[in-house]
């Protein structure tokens, strides 16, 4: 893909706010002020005629409500605050497993898996998995990553990335080939050994005039074999790793 060349942030309000991350602060009103403050490395800003202000850990969406508070603890409600993250302060994540370019690279806490797998050179085609990618944070895995949801229908789960981060790229566990009539005739990944055909060529997407399709599978004994089914049975025939 294309995802590292521009680096910019968007609004993420479950974003906690770090040390080093600069928020511009306005309050008008009572009496007015405009400034950029930068986190401290003790989690604080400092408003001048207020005095600090603790912001660290404090999601986006909260933050203008907690400089709110402390403001009206001297000054009357006729007083109006807007805050926002101007600049996030960037982090270094260690992409590692099936990746081209196993390393560490820089880049924003708001940066998507997709950045970052980017500057790693991608995701190793032979090897590397597109459904099994996981977040290591000081060695516990936080979480995992499927891909097919960005890649079939655009979504992509809000993520704020720390120093020290892991992606970890896993191995391919099962896949199915699908040529022909198709749209989409690809190699494709699944979780589980085995899926409905329907949920395969809900992926594959058969062309109006496709009506049938033929299933080449390797049996135990090392012999290859042919099945045959219409298009409309597709809801109750199963298709394998390796099919």
């Amino acid at each position: 893909g294309n995802f590292s060349r521009k680096t910019q942030p968007y609004f993420n309000p479950e974003y906690k706010i770090s040390i080093g991350d600069i928020i511009n602060l306005r309050i008008w009103g009572s009496f007015e002020l405009e400034l950029d403050a930068r986190v401290d490395s003790q989690g604080n800003i400092f408003i001048p005629r207020l005095g600090t202000v603790s912001v660290a850990g404090v999601a986006n969406r909260d933050l203008v409500s907690v400089i709110r508070a402390k403001v009206h603890q001297s000054y009357n409600q006729k007083i109006f605050v807007y805050a926002n993250v101007e600049n996030y302060q960037p982090v270094w994540v260690f992409a590692t497993g099936n990746v081209n370019r196993p390393g560490l690279y820089q880049g924003m806490a708001s940066d998507t898996v997709l950045q970052f797998v980017d500057k790693a050179g991608g995701i190793n085609l032979q090897y590397g998995s597109f459904r099994n990618i996981s977040i290591v944070r000081a060695n516990q895995v936080l979480r995992t990553i499927d891909l097919y949801g960005f890649l079939t229908s655009g979504t992509m789960e809000l993520f704020q990335f720390h120093d020290g981060d892991s992606i970890v790229i896993g191995d391919i566990q099962h896949r199915i080939t699908v040529t022909g009539d198709v749209k989409r005739p690809y190699m494709f990944e699944f979780t589980n050994p085995e899926v409905t055909l329907r949920e395969l060529l809900d992926l594959a997407m058969p062309n109006a005039t496709a009506t049938n399709l033929t299933i080449t599978r390797w049996s135990a004994d090392n012999r290859k074999r042919f099945e045959s089914f219409a298009l409309a049975e597709s809801a109750r025939v199963a298709v394998r790793s390796g099919d």
